[in-house]
């Protein structure tokens, strides 16, 4: 499961990046790349306010069609998100890793702690490309 500050980063910095080798590494392992609707809207949103060349736009569409996504919608995932002690959407990502039994990736600590306690194993894009 990727999170949007991950996949972000990915489309915004040049290549190569931790991200982008990463991202290469779990496609090269037959990984299946995981994201929640919630997930992709915000990066959507993002590329249509961050996109002055259509490089970009391009390199999201690439990468946007190799993604699973994830319905947050389903009962199992709502009751489960309901008892994560943490802010919405993260507790329905964390829920939605949880269900699928997939490693979460992100950047962001708070979602990084939670998911851990939540047993979800949940990595950082670097302890997991020093770890594959």
């Amino acid at each position: 499961m990727l999170d949007s500050c991950f996949l972000i980063r990915c489309l915004a910095t040049e290549p190569p990046s931790t991200e982008q080798a990463l991202l290469q590494r779990l496609v090269r392992a037959g990984s299946r790349l995981c994201v929640t609707k919630t997930i992709l809207k915000e990066v959507d949103r993002w590329v249509a306010n961050h996109v002055r060349d259509g490089d970009m736009a391009l390199k999201w569409k690439s990468l946007s069609q190799q993604l699973s996504v994830l319905s947050t919608k389903q009962g199992d995932v709502i009751w489960e998100a309901g008892h994560i002690l943490t802010h919405y959407p993260d507790n329905l990502h964390i829920a939605a890793a949880k269900l699928e039994n997939s490693l979460l990736v992100s950047y962001d600590h708070a979602m990084i702690r939670t998911a851990r306690d939540e047993g979800v194993a949940a990595y950082y894009p670097m302890e997991l490309l020093t770890a594959c």
